[in-house]
């Protein structure tokens, strides 16, 4: 008798295993497999470097609006991103992981320039290498990033 099972690897695409219940020697094999290819991704991570977030700026929505802010449907007006704090730094360890206390939203905006630096690219046509700067998507009360890839 066989059943499935649903296992998320270590790259996080899931992977289905046959597994037979009157060998249990064969699903001993997949975890194995499953670990090995876990050690890897550990492996990979030593060839990532560091990156250092600092904010940079956080702007008001006086600037972005020239002064007519809007009001939020609750009356509230918007003021500078309140989540976050200009000089405020953060490390990316090698594992790519939102470091903790930073926005969520503003991580999914960054992410990708993270990516770059911690694998060893550059954006040297704009600014000098191993720096970027890049910010969040918010377009009533953008903040700014300085990013810096550590040299470990």
């Amino acid at each position: 008798m066989k059943m499935e099972v649903s296992q998320l690897s270590s790259d996080l695409h899931s992977t289905t295993l046959q597994v037979n219940q009157s060998s249990p020697e064969l699903y001993n094999i997949s975890t194995s497999s499953i670990q090995a290819k876990s050690k890897l991704a550990g492996v990979r991570n030593l060839f990532r470097k560091k990156v250092k977030i600092t904010v940079f700026k956080r702007v008001d929505p006086e600037v972005i609006f020239d002064g007519k802010v809007p009001v939020s449907p609750t009356g509230r007006k918007y003021e500078k991103c309140s989540f976050l704090s200009k000089g405020q730094e953060f490390v990316v360890d090698t594992d790519l992981r939102m470091p903790e206390g930073f926005c969520s939203w503003a991580w999914h905006d960054v992410f990708k320039d993270v990516c770059v630096l911690a694998h060893g690219g550059d954006y040297y046509d704009w600014v000098e290498k191993g720096i970027m700067y890049t910010c969040c998507s918010d377009g009533i009360r953008p903040v700014s990033f300085l990013l810096e890839r550590i040299e470990e």
